[in-house]
């Protein structure tokens, strides 16, 4: 009957009562999403610096252990590899657990983000509470798969579920603060929880909010005997009404009907009590469950109100009566002094007025001026509050106010935590501008480098080039050999024709052999040039090979560090290769060359003996033609001998031929190469240089984020939130 009478008194409340409940609902609903989208965007911005890091394990435990210091709901932040083990963890203790099992796991298989819970887990218990109020085993585990070195990992977040339900449970946010409580109950999910179960704490689980009956000590009924929990509200409370033993009839037309609002006549809850308020479902990001909400306060306190205007006016009505009654009996006893009592009486009226309107009135909006004159300073406490004791309008002030003041400490809070975010990030993309400069650095000297090479290399092959010419000129200066041994051929023939006038003959062949004899030396001293100017291309050949083997390496290098700035490196990339064709290209020829350098060496040897042969055998027949007619035979085999030598010398003169036109390709190539060499590392230094100065341009920026973000967390830090 108490619910009635003061319905009766009050029921032009109905309508605000409505509005205050979906104004609450509305309100908790929309804190709740921004806290999720919050968790999602702290942990996608730890995915990018996890993958930025992927190759540096030091460096990622670093940021696991960053992310659980900075932000307050990370109890643990840990990564799974692909057949879901824990091999990295802000909490060593868990390392190599295997949560192959859990759904986060599954989900990620398929890339697919995932919010687990609340569910009961042991393993939170192990962690650090970080002074935490409500810490128990209910937990949320949020996971984000990500590719690390073409590797599936996921990062997974640990929070406690007490941390969400502070959300909802803000108590600024209770305008009721007697029996009001916002509660999160199970509508749709995969686990076989049935619907209407807790999943989030109740206002009233401990004595924290409440010195009455709270559901760790037990909550009395009128005649279902006493409703209690063991560690937490979730799971362990259902809203069945106690009488019935069905869901009360908020939780089913929220369910049914997807929303609920209902502040007269109420519906009984779990205590078999009335309570009035709005219920309403949500869809958790990246979950595959329903929930339900439901804001309520007992039907008792909702219209449990007494206007001032009812109160002051009663209050005056009073005094104004007392101080009538008294001048007229004072007036009767002393009427000579009737004057001076109705004086008298006048001034205590207007004091006890003064009194009543300063401490009703005045008092309490002096209060709350105060407060918002410290917040309007810019140097506000927060977490100060105005008094709402009294069920009248100064009271509906003062929860309206401590509900505005809440909101803009949330916001506040919610501003501190993007500050943090943005310093953490700053700092990493701070440290790869320094490492994407200190790469660029080292690619330039590589360019440079591989640029000096090109023009030594170059250099050399005009050298070699030159050499070859000289031993191809020295090959056709020797032309008058082969017209000598021509004629000896023909005297020689003619020695064998007319053998028996050999006598005769005798000296015009010892002639034509001495001048013979005097050829070879000519032919000996020549060769022995072209032995010296063979061995001269060796070396240079040997220097050609060495040079193009470190060309070849510093290209790899390059390339190796081309790979590693990324983008940025794709024009060091370009020509690198280039560079490392033409280095190819001086392999394949410089061993061409080296192969027709050694068979010329080798016909070299061979024609020395080949001449050493001869001048035995020219100096045996100036002997034997003397003494006897034999010698033509052995002039005969001279002029063989000298075709030979003919033949072979031939052969040499083409195979330098052959080098000298080898040689004057390669040159070509060379100064193509190096042209285009001169090209590439102008565009590659521009490019650099460009980028450089991009990369100081984003230092700037980042110099002008960080010195914003600390002009923020200073404003931030000026309002104490805590």
């Amino acid at each position: 009957m108490k619910e009635l009478s003061r319905y009766i008194r009050n029921r032009s409340l109905k309508k605000s009562s409505e509005s205050v409940f979906e104004g609450i609902s509305k309100g908790r609903k929309k804190a709740l999403e921004n806290w999720f989208n919050d968790q999602w965007r702290k942990i996608n911005s730890i995915v990018k610096s996890l993958i930025s890091i992927s190759e540096d394990t030091d460096k990622q435990l670093e940021t696991l252990n960053e992310s659980v210091l900075h932000y307050d709901e990370f109890l643990e932040a840990f990564i799974l590899d692909s057949t879901g083990k824990v091999i990295l963890s802000s909490y060593a203790g868990h390392t190599n657990h295997d949560l192959s099992s859990y759904p986060n796991y599954k989900k990620a298989l398929h890339n697919e983000p995932y919010m687990y819970g609340p569910y009961c887990d042991k393993a939170t218990l192990n962690l650090p509470s970080k002074n935490k109020h409500f810490f128990d085993e209910v937990t949320l585990l949020f996971s984000q798969p990500y590719q690390a070195d073409n590797e599936l990992r996921i990062l997974c977040i640990r929070i406690l579920n007490d941390d969400m339900s502070n959300v909802i449970q803000d108590e600024d946010t209770h305008i009721y603060k007697e029996s009001g409580d916002n509660y999160l109950f199970m509508v749709k999910n995969e686990r076989n929880i049935p619907q209407g179960t807790a999943i989030s704490r109740s206002r009233f689980e401990d004595m924290t909010f409440s010195l009455g009956d709270n559901l760790k000590d037990g909550v009395r009924t009128k005649s279902w005997g006493i409703v209690q929990i063991k560690e937490h509200t979730e799971f362990e409370i259902v809203f069945t009404d106690p009488a019935t033993k069905q869901l009360h009839p908020g939780i089913q037309s929220t369910i049914r009907n997807g929303e609920n609002l209902d502040c007269w006549p109420g519906y009984p809850d779990y205590r078999h009590i009335l309570v009035g308020g709005k219920g309403t479902q949500i869809i958790p990001p990246h979950s595959d469950e329903i929930w339900g909400m439901m804001c309520e306060a007992d039907i008792a306190e909702i219209y449990k109100f007494s206007s001032l205007r009812e109160t002051y006016s009663l209050l005056i009505a009073f005094i104004s009566a007392v101080a009538f009654f008294a001048n007229t009996l004072l007036m009767k006893h002393f009427p000579a002094l009737s004057l001076t009592f109705e004086i008298i009486f006048i001034v205590l009226l207007f004091l006890l007025s003064y009194i009543t309107t300063s401490r009703l009135l005045v008092k309490p909006i002096n209060r709350t001026t105060d407060l918002l004159h410290e917040i309007a300073e810019g140097e506000g406490n927060l977490t100060k509050r105005v008094s709402t004791s009294s069920n009248n309008e100064i009271g509906e002030l003062g929860k309206w106010f401590n509900k505005f003041i809440s909101n803009q400490m949330n916001m506040i809070k919610r501003v501190g935590n993007a500050v943090k975010t943005t310093k953490v990030t700053l700092r990493r993309v701070s440290s790869a501008s320094d490492k994407i400069e200190a790469e660029i650095s080292n690619i330039r000297d590589t360019i440079t480098t591989l640029s000096n090479n090109c023009v030594e290399q170059n250099e050399l092959f005009l050298s070699t080039q030159k050499e070859v010419g000289r031993i191809a000129d020295s090959f056709q200066k020797n032309a008058n050999l082969n017209e000598m041994i021509s004629v000896i051929q023909e005297k020689t023939h003619s020695t064998s024709s007319t053998a028996a006038n050999a006598k005769d003959l005798t000296s015009e062949v010892i002639s034509s052999i001495s001048e013979l004899e005097a050829a070879m030396e000519n032919a000996l001293t020549s060769i022995g040039g072209l032995s010296e100017k063979s061995n001269q291309i060796t070396n240079i050949v040997s220097t050609i090979t060495s040079i193009s083997n470190q060309t070849n390496l510093l290209a790899l290098n390059a390339s190796i560090e081309a790979a590693r700035a990324g983008d940025a490196g794709k024009g060091f990339a370009v020509v690198a290769d280039e560079i490392k064709k033409l280095s190819q290209d001086t392999t394949n020829a410089t061993q061409i060359i080296s192969e027709l350098i050694g068979s010329i060496q080798s016909e070299i040897i061979d024609t020395n003996t080949n001449i050493d042969i001869i001048d035995e055998k020219v100096k045996s027949s100036v002997k034997s033609t003397k003494e006897s007619t034999k010698a033509v035979e052995l002039v005969i085999d001279v002029s063989n001998t000298i075709s030979q030598i003919m033949e072979m010398m031939n052969e040499q003169n083409a195979v330098i031929q052959d080098v000298r036109q080898n040689i004057y390709e390669m040159a070509q190539k060379s100064e193509q190469a190096v042209s285009i060499g001169e090209d590439s590392t102008r565009i590659a230094e521009e490019r650099i240089e460009r980028i450089t100065r991009q990369t100081y341009k984003l230092q700037r920026v980042i110099e002008g984020l960080h010195n914003s973000s600390e002009d923020l967390s200073e404003i931030v830090n000026s309002f104490v939130v805590k």
